[in-house]
């Protein structure tokens, strides 16, 4: 993996998780009463942070993880009708169609 790739991944990973930890640190903070704020400011902040943590969460367990499994797979497959025969011609496969 290359320095571009891993700070990539670090700055990813560091970014949704620090958006995960501040959602249940607020969360906490604010039901457990540690903290003083007004009820209308408690609940946008409560919404933005949620709706943020969903995000990180789709992200990693839900379409864009697949999406990328998905990318990368076919990054690696050969094309129907592009498989080469001993003679190194490129011949076209039926497919039933």
């Amino acid at each position: 993996m290359s320095d571009d790739k891993k700070t990539h991944f670090f700055f990813l990973y560091g970014l949704a998780l620090l958006i995960v930890v501040t959602f249940l640190v607020t969360a906490g903070m604010t039901l457990f009463g540690l903290t003083k704020v007004d009820s209308v400011l408690a609940g946008t902040l409560m919404g933005y942070l949620s709706a943020k943590c969903e995000q990180v969460v789709s992200f990693y367990f839900g379409s864009s993880a697949g999406s990328q499994r998905k990318d990368e797979l076919l990054h690696q497959s050969t094309p129907i009708g592009a498989i080469k025969s001993d003679d190194s011609k490129t011949t076209s496969v039926d497919c039933g169609e």
